[in-house]
């Protein structure tokens, strides 16, 4: 049996704003100890760089995008869904399976049509971090 510790992607939001689910879960059931949690008042934004950057990269953008702007909505605080200082296994696993899978698209002679394609488009405008509209 294969014991995986670590939480899925939303998981480091709640840590980095004071409710370590983990740590809660640990000492209420193996420890039997009573538990409660309160936020820390952090008020950043959680994100997933790699699937942001990839939908931003494949979407169709209009005439006034560019990515001065789209990288500026980044400059608060932040935490990403995969990557850890601690552990960043995981992230770099997520972005080595792109880019083979990027290369192999390239190797094969797809087209970026098709690859957009293949993505389904959002039902709505993605939201940029810090609720900042971009022009």
């Amino acid at each position: 049996m294969e014991i995986n510790g670590r939480c899925y992607l939303s998981h480091a939001l709640a840590t980095r704003c004071g409710v370590n689910y983990p740590l809660l879960i640990w000492q209420e059931h193996a420890r039997r100890q009573r538990v409660s949690a309160s936020s820390n008042g952090w008020r950043g934004t959680w994100l997933h760089l790699h699937a942001d950057l990839l939908y931003t990269a494949v979407q169709e953008r209009g005439p006034d995008w560019n990515w001065q702007k789209f990288l500026r909505s980044y400059t608060g605080s932040w935490i990403d869904a995969v990557w850890s200082a601690a552990d960043p296994v995981p992230f770099l696993a997520q972005w080595s399976g792109t880019f083979k899978k990027a290369a192999q698209g390239v190797r094969s002679g797809r087209e970026m049509e098709e690859v957009r394609q293949r993505i389904q488009p959002m039902p709505a405008p993605i939201p940029t971090p810090f609720g900042r509209d971009m022009p």
